[in-house]
Parts: C-alpha cells; structure tokens; sequence
C-alpha cells in the first residue's frame, strides 16, 4: 500500500513504522498532506508459558482455562525476568535521523517502550511501573540465581 501510494494509486495510507522517517522526508516538499497520530496499538514479544510436551487447546469446550502444566524454561520468573534485563528493546525502537545522523533501530525511533503488554493510560496499569533496563550483568545473575550456570566459560 506504501508503495502504491507514493506511485499516486492511494490518496490515503497508514505508512510502517520502520518507513516513517522515509515518509516525512518525502513530504517536505509539500507535494502531498499528512498528519502524525499516535497508533492504537503495540507489537510485543510474548512467551508460552505451557508445557511443550504436552500441547492443548487454552480453553475447554465452555469458556473455562484448562490447566497448561509449567514451561521448563519460562516456567520459572527469574529466566523471564533475566531475557527481559537481556534484550535491548530501546536500541530494537531505535532513534530518528538527525542531521547527518542516520535512523537506528527496527523502527528508527518511531515507537517507545512500555514496561507491560497493556496501555498505559489503563486504570489498572501502575503509573509508576518502568521498563526492564538493559542489563546483561543482572540478567547473567538472575540467571545464575535460577540454576543456569556458565559453567565451561562459553556465554
């Protein structure tokens, strides 16, 4: 649809993310409108939390949550609290272009982090709640801490 538009089929489209900056260099010659908006919505990274040897459907044929048994891996809080000290989600969002700076990350600066999965303007989310900082150092303890040791030195 980007493309389309830019070749003058659309006269309306919501551009990528990852094209934004694309987008509004595009547009500084004034030879189409846009307007920017905040999206209604969110990409996540999500773990199942079932056992793998034992895969079934969430819910019963009435609506009710069938027990999942427990992840041998995400199972346990601190494996998930150490991949979230493990990845770099400010350098996956990125920063727009400045100057002679190119764009950075996935979507070269055109999001922001949430420290949950649901908005954070919802009554039941903690206004004070932060994002997991990027710490390899704590995620290697957290680790170390859940039982899963570097023991030969390898990473």
């Amino acid at each position: 649809m980007y493309e389309r538009f830019l070749a003058g089929d659309f006269t309306y489209v919501t551009v990528p993310a990852a094209r934004q900056n694309e987008f509004r260099a595009l547009a500084a010659d004034g030879s189409f409108q846009y307007i920017e908006y905040p999206q209604n919505g969110y990409t996540y990274m999500g773990y199942n939390l079932a056992d793998p040897t034992n895969p079934q459907n969430g819910l019963d044929e009435n609506g009710q949550a069938i027990p999942q048994g427990i992840h041998p891996v995400f199972g346990d809080v601190l494996v998930r609290q150490a991949i979230a000290h493990a990845v770099d989600v400010r350098s996956i969002v990125g920063s727009p272009a400045q100057g002679d700076q190119p764009a950075t990350g996935i979507l070269q600066g055109n999001g922001s982090t949430l420290p949950v999965h649901n908005h954070p303007g919802l009554s039941w989310v903690d206004p004070g709640l932060e994002p997991y900082a990027f710490d390899t150092a704590r995620a290697g303890e957290l680790l170390d801490e859940a039982g899963w040791r570097d023991e030969d030195g390898d990473g």
